[in-house]
């Protein structure tokens, strides 16, 4: 009995030993685990996209994708979800850490610009700058994504001398550094695989802009200056500068649909946006030694710009001695003139994105509706746009673009409850000091009087 039990107990071992290892298969043979049986290694000739294996099917060759892969494009391409391929541009490839998270492998020279933006970019701009020195005017493809058609930036700056100028300066330094800010925010960065950016020199004559508009001391390329110095206000830029800055960006061959000037300034706190010129324009520092509040007042006027996109700041926050009509408000994509939540704008997004209406808006208290409580068009204290904003600037890309939108599009982009980015993380982790100084510059940036011309009006976002 017992020499029984010892050969039942090998032959089950060897049993399990052959079905669990299966068949050896001959050369141009895989083994098929639904059948446990080799069959032709159909994968051989058999070409799958960025991202993605072969495996053999019952059914044929089948291209999958790792995780944290979500579907595959038409040609065969891992999507990271949604419009958000990873492509990392023309200067590299795609690979997948051990971890499953892709990343660029970047061609000799270039890295990739941001953890999660997947676009390679020069490691130096000294190869575009004879001398070490870019030339007055120079247009220099950053990177470029869908060169012949896509969504085109541009990033300069007012106040900087040739000293400034070098490959590896102050500009080029500043510049690199806030295309980083914008490219890490939602939805630029789930939109980057669409972007081109491109880094303008600009050389002026002396360091600096004009502390105040009403004196003209600072000989700057683009003629930018403070209004109401020392309080926060408004930064303007005279018809010849945008004349300048236009005949620049035309040496590219392409259309702006954003241009960003940065000012060569550390005092003041101030950020301004020409929506009908697709322009914003802010310091390099945000008056406090904070990199978050100027990272801040980039997305904020950039939002104006690009996005069209209206102020949400109640009567504390107004910077107008008398504010512009009521009727105007209407105007904007984030601001309604009705609480009825059966008509109101972004009627579509309520069930899903927690918005509603909520009053206060356009430099009023009442009367006036915005989407959440908080955002970034509205104060410093938060570091995200609400949902509708956020999708106020997906429409525009999609726009320039010329795809066809529909509210499906953006769920599937930024599923609800899942809409916050890191930044507010980071906000949440800033200690008690950083939360004091993004209060203190929400303060000086709304608590400021000014009265404006109509036909300013017509331009002008703060």
């Amino acid at each position: 009995m017992l020499k029984m039990y010892y050969l039942l107990s090998i032959f089950s071992v060897l049993a399990m030993l052959f079905f669990s290892c299966g068949p050896t298969c001959e050369p141009g043979q895989v083994l098929l685990k639904e059948k446990n049986e080799c069959v032709v290694d159909t994968c051989i000739n058999f070409h799958c996209g960025t991202g993605a294996s072969c495996v053999v099917t019952t059914n044929g060759p089948k291209c999958e994708c790792p995780s944290p892969f979500q579907s595959l494009d038409a040609n065969g391409n891992c999507y990271y979800g949604g419009l958000d391929e990873v492509t990392c541009s023309s200067k590299g490839t795609v690979k997948v850490s051990s971890s499953g998270k892709p990343y660029c492998d970047c061609d000799s020279g270039y890295k990739q610009l941001a953890d999660g933006v997947y676009s390679c970019v020069p490691s130096t701009l000294s190869s575009f700058c004879n001398g070490g020195t870019c030339s007055n005017g120079k247009v220099i493809p950053y990177f470029e994504n869908k060169p012949n058609h896509g969504v085109n930036f541009f990033i300069t700056g007012d106040g900087y001398t040739e000293s400034d100028l070098s490959y590896n300066g102050k500009f080029a330094k500043d510049a690199t550094k806030f295309i980083g800010y914008l490219m890490k925010r939602e939805p630029y960065k789930k939109f980057a695989k669409y972007v081109n950016f491109y880094i303008v020199f600009a050389k002026s004559k002396q360091h600096g802009v004009d502390l105040s508009c009403s004196s003209d001391t600072v000989n700057s390329v683009f003629n930018t200056c403070f209004d109401n110095p020392g309080r926060s206000t408004i930064v303007r830029i005279k018809s010849s500068g945008r004349n300048t800055l236009n005949s620049f960006i035309r040496r590219s061959g392409k259309s702006a649909h954003l241009k960003i000037v940065i000012l060569n300034e550390d005092r003041y706190h101030a950020g301004t946006a020409f929506p009908s010129y697709d322009l914003a324009i802010f310091p390099r520092k945000a008056g406090l030694n904070s990199e978050i509040v100027t990272d801040i007042t980039l997305y904020h006027e950039v939002g104006h710009a690009f996005g069209k996109l209206g102020d949400e700041y109640g009567a504390s926050g107004s910077s107008f001695g008398n504010p512009p009509a009521l009727s105007r408000a209407d105007r904007y994509p984030n601001l309604s003139l009705t609480n009825n939540l059966n008509i109101i704008k972004w009627k579509s997004l309520i069930p899903d994105y927690n918005v509603g209406a909520v009053e206060g808006g356009y430099y009023r208290d009442y009367n006036v509706w915005r989407p959440q409580n908080k955002c970034v068009m509205r104060s410093f204290d938060t570091t995200e746009m609400c949902p509708v904003c956020k999708e106020v600037l997906v429409k525009r890309f999609y726009s320039i673009l010329g795809l066809r939108y529909s509210i499906d599009d953006f769920k599937k982009e930024f599923p609800p409850g899942a809409t916050r980015n890191s930044f507010q993380t980071e906000y949440n982790t800033l200690s008690p000091i950083e939360k004091a100084q993004l209060r203190e510059i929400d303060l000086k940036f709304h608590n400021h009087k000014h009265v404006i011309s109509r036909e300013e009006l017509e331009n002008i976002e703060y």
